[in-house]
């Protein structure tokens, strides 16, 4: 590889890093996608009841648009339904 390769490669790699750098910046890369749907589901231990829904709540600030569907249990009863129904 010639001197004038290398140089044009290295342009190349210095560009492709301030464009990712500036989506990141932007947010474009870290803002979650405020435009992403769908649905999650959660399987939520008996201890975190109280903070369930705050904890859903914060979620919900970052993805407005992703439904969570939580199911409260105790462990014995989460493992079951993973057993059982193998969609959670």
């Amino acid at each position: 590889m010639n001197k004038n390769n290398k140089i044009i490669i290295l342009i190349i790699v210095i560009i492709a890093a301030i464009a990712i750098a500036g989506l990141y910046v932007s947010g474009t890369l870290t803002s979650g996608g405020s435009n992403e749907e769908g649905s999650i589901d959660v399987l939520v231990g008996a201890g975190f009841s109280k903070v369930g829904a705050d904890l859903i709540s914060e979620f919900n600030k970052k993805y407005p648009n992703i439904k969570v569907n939580a199911k409260y249990g105790g462990s014995g009863e989460l493992f079951a339904t993973l057993e059982t129904q193998k969609k959670w």
